[in-house]
């Protein structure tokens, strides 16, 4: 079955997690949806996403959600 994987970094792309991967369903299935949470906040936040077969896959939508803070 294809998985997606996410890693992610808070300082520019220096330092990077642990890979969170999650199942993407079988090939065919168009309404799947994988959603992660709970990773944090970042003034430099990166994301990485990759796929583990060669299967077209679109990003459809990503949401941000920024918050004023104190310097």
């Amino acid at each position: 079955m294809p998985t997606v994987t996410l890693r992610y970094s808070y300082d520019g792309g220096y330092d990077w997690s642990y890979d969170k991967i999650q199942s993407i369903g079988r090939t065919g299935k168009y309404k799947n949806r994988v959603i992660w949470r709970q990773l944090g906040s970042g003034r430099d936040f990166v994301p990485e996403v990759s796929g583990s077969d060669p299967i077209p896959v679109s990003l459809i939508d990503m949401f941000v959600r920024v918050l004023p803070g104190t310097e």
